[in-house]
């Protein structure tokens, strides 16, 4: 069973069949047109562990929300750390004020602030890598390859670029 908001009246809708193309919404009686809705799928890098979303128009992941399965045992991740949104036929995330951050690669994400999300990108909630994938090719392959570089301070891996500020411990590393 999946969940969605309904775009209309702001409220919580239960799904039972994701086969449906139109649903009505019970609270406010408007149709619900499921055929724009985006599949979402971010890979956990530390076990390959993977959250499967399902966004009509927002999700908000965290440890006792969207992931919990994956993101109950991090305590680097705030029980509302993040939403992601598909707005426009692009998929955007916001960060909720979490207390470790959000990062798209090695930019922060500013608090309340919508940042667009690419196909295979890189994101970090709180210290904990994962990579996004909503391109229906990739999700049918589900292999990233990524290539890691490590905090020489913390040790912590950071992929994509060789000199970065690790978002961990914020030293700058060359």
């Amino acid at each position: 069973m999946e969940k969605i908001i309904c775009k209309y009246c702001k409220k919580e809708i239960e799904i039972k069949n994701l086969v449906s193309m139109e649903i009505e919404c019970p609270n406010c009686l408007s149709k619900i047109n499921l055929k724009k809705m985006k599949k979402v799928e971010l890979i956990y890098q530390k076990t390959g562990g993977k959250i499967t979303l399902h966004i009509y128009n927002e999700k908000i992941l965290g440890r006792e929300n969207y992931g919990k399965e994956i993101l109950k045992d991090i305590p680097q991740i705030s029980r509302k750390h993040c939403k992601l949104m598909f707005q426009d036929n692009k998929i955007y995330i916001i960060d909720l004020n979490s207390l470790n951050g959000t990062y798209i690669g090695l930019s922060k994400v500013d608090c309340k602030e919508k940042k667009i999300l690419s196909n295979k990108e890189i994101i970090y909630l709180g210290q904990e890598m994962f990579i996004v994938l909503y391109d229906e090719d990739n999700l049918k392959k589900n292999k990233i390859i990524v290539n890691k570089f490590e905090c020489q301070n913390c040790h912590n891996f950071i992929s994509e670029k060789k000199e970065f500020t690790c978002p961990k411990c914020h030293t700058y590393n060359d």
